[in-house]
């Protein structure tokens, strides 16, 4: 896949023990002007959005997608005692 069409961003989620709290997403073909539905993928416990990277360019033909980490995983924020 082009990394042309992957954006990552932190999305700010709060605060805590006054440390920023960030959720990285990335949104795959971002620039596209089609009409389509959105598709937000979650992963699960103790794995990372980018497990799905396979499957993300003949998906983004469909939908625009969203890949978030939550939060002490992947590229988000790993807070202590959080």
């Amino acid at each position: 896949m082009d990394m042309n069409m992957i954006k990552s961003i932190n999305v700010r989620v709060g605060e805590f023990q006054n440390k920023s709290v960030n959720i990285r997403t990335q949104l795959i073909n971002p620039n596209s002007d089609e009409d389509k539905p959105v598709m937000v993928f979650v992963h699960g416990y103790a794995a990372s959005g980018s497990l799905y990277y396979q499957i993300f360019k003949p998906l983004s033909e469909k939908f625009h997608l969203i890949v978030t980490d939550i939060i002490g995983m992947g590229a988000s924020s790993r807070p202590d005692d959080y």
